[in-house]
Order: C-alpha cells, then structure tokens, then sequence
C-alpha cells in the first residue's frame, strides 16, 4: 500500500545564512555561508549549502 503524500502544511523550509571575519597569516577574510533546509514530521534534509570567503580587501564596500 502506497504512503499517503504529506501535505504542504507539513513541510518547512529554513534558509539560514551567516557572514563572520577572522584572521589568518596577517590576512583578513570574510566567509559567508548560507543553507537550506526542508524538516518533514518524518526528517530533516539539508538539500544545498554555500560557502563563500573573500579577502577583506576585495570585497565590495556593501558586504
């Protein structure tokens, strides 16, 4: 017997998305990382990441 189909009511959607500096051999860095997650009643599924550095000097006055 087939599985009933959840409901759209019973799915969530999360993205998140972090942006911190650091250090390392003198130089400066910014690193992004972003992540989207679908939880379920039944699950929790990480279905894609970003990840991003750019040196503090090359990057855009705006990030």
């Amino acid at each position: 017997m087939p599985k009933p189909s959840l409901s759209p009511i019973d799915t969530h959607y999360y993205f998140s998305h972090v942006k911190d500096t650091h250090a390392e051999n003198g130089q400066m860095s910014i690193t992004l990382f972003a992540r989207l997650t679908i939880e379920t009643p039944e699950r929790s599924d990480c279905v894609w990441v970003g990840l991003e550095e750019v040196v503090w000097n090359q990057a855009a006055r705006e990030l």
